[in-house]
Formats: C-alpha cells, sequence, structure tokens
C-alpha cells in the first residue's frame, strides 16, 4: 500500500491512495469549497470520513434536465451510476474517501464544472 499527496490548492489536498491494483482518493476540502463537476464510465463509490458534504448529481435515470441534492454525514456513503454528472460542496472541513469501479477516467460535466472553475 502506498500513499502521496497528489495535488493541492486553495480548496484542500488530494490523496492518492493504492492497494495492490486499485486507486483511491482521498479529498480534503475545506467547508464551503466544490469538487467534482465530472462523470465516469463506470460506477464512482464516496463515503464521507469527517464533517458535512452536499453531493449534487444529474439523475440521468430519472430526470436529467434537473440536479439533486443529498446531504451525507461523517460514515455516510453515496454511490454514483455510470454517466452521472456529480460535484461536492463541503459544508464543513471534511475528508470524503472516493474510488471508482473501474480504472480512474473522467469526462467534465460544464455546468458543473463552472461553478468549481471560479474557486480553485
Amino acid at each position: 500500500m502506498s500513499m502521496k499527496q497528489i495535488h493541492e490548492d486553495a480548496r484542500g489536498k488530494i490523496y492518492q491512495l493504492k492497494f495492490g491494483d486499485r486507486e483511491f482518493l482521498i479529498l480534503e476540502t475545506k467547508k464551503g469549497f466544490r469538487r467534482g463537476g465530472d462523470y465516469h464510465k463506470t460506477w464512482q463509490f464516496d463515503v464521507v470520513l469527517s464533517g458535512e458534504v452536499l453531493f449534487t448529481y444529474i439523475d440521468i435515470h430519472r430526470n436529467p434536465k434537473i440536479s439533486t441534492n443529498v446531504k451525507k454525514l461523517q460514515g455516510e456513503k453515496v454511490v454514483f451510476f455510470p454517466n452521472e454528472p456529480h460535484m461536492l460542496t463541503a459544508l464543513t472541513d471534511c475528508l470524503v474517501l472516493e474510488w471508482l469501479e473501474g480504472p480512474f477516467e473522467k469526462q467534465y460535466y460544464e455546468p458543473f464544472k463552472k461553478l468549481i472553475k471560479c474557486e480553485a
């Protein structure tokens, strides 16, 4: 197992954790900042390790024109379908563990990414 910091900006830090052939990210995010604004070909799993997080996503199966918000607390998880655009907003300083079902790849969802770009 190995862990290293791979990114840092005004929002906080991102760490990459490798365990065998699996890759996990730990997102350290300061209160009020957003991350994500993307979607993936495979399922994505997020677990809030500490703090409170608002996850915003587009439910491509039920209503692809409206964004949905769900608040998660320490110990709670959220799962995103393949190709489901999503982002998070830190309601408090927080740590989130994130991983994909398959290899890491992403595409940006511009309506969400625009909100995040103005913060970084």
